[in-house]
């Protein structure tokens, strides 16, 4: 589902690039996609986080609590920068949407770096978790070169970047799920972790 809802979101995110030929304005029709997508993988990350994880490492854990907090931060610290702006243009509205997406990237890291760091010794049966948690990493690393670029005005000059850091995490995503699909047509799939 939250894969439909972000095809939904870049859809119309092009439409106002190529179609209609304008910046995309804040807020957005397509942020309301990203933004209700977000709920889907914060739940898929956790269940698939609970369903891999038999026990916990506590140092592990604490690691990278801390590092997440820690790039939440500097992310919010930069977006505050970014709804300082906006706010004083474009309303609350938008101030609340641009301080959405670190927020929300921050609650998405922990379970894709616990799970990348839990199979980082597993058999290649588990390739596709580890492929679709690099994926919302790298996800997380557009959305804040996003904001970095909007808040140095270097927007327009470094989309491009960006683009590429979101249309990785794309393609990673979908050989994560081609994976998946292969393992499962395998007959003896029960054997493997899923």
């Amino acid at each position: 589902m939250g894969l439909a809802v972000w095809l939904v979101a870049e859809v119309t995110w092009t439409y106002y690039q190529l179609v209609l030929e304008i910046a995309t304005p804040l807020p957005s029709s397509a942020d309301a996609f990203w933004l209700s997508g977000y709920g889907f993988f914060i739940y898929f990350l956790y269940k698939i986080y609970k369903l891999l994880s038999r026990t916990s490492e506590r140092l592990v854990v604490i690691l990278v609590s801390l590092a997440t907090a820690s790039i939440l931060g500097y992310t919010i610290n930069l977006t505050f920068g970014i709804a300082d702006l906006l706010s004083a243009q474009e309303g609350s509205l938008a101030w609340l949407i641009s301080i959405s997406y670190p927020i929300l990237d921050g609650i998405l890291l922990v379970p894709a770096a616990l799970i990348i760091w839990g199979l980082r010794n597993k058999k290649l049966s588990s390739a596709h978790w580890i492929l679709l948690s690099l994926s919302i990493v790298l996800v997380t690393i557009a959305d804040i070169g996003f904001g970095y670029s909007a808040v140095i005005d270097k927007a327009g000059k470094e989309e491009w970047i960006w683009d590429l850091f979101h249309n990785s995490s794309y393609l990673i995503m979908a050989a994560a799920l081609f994976l998946q699909s292969r393992i499962f047509a395998k007959k003896d799939h029960e054997k493997i972790i899923v």
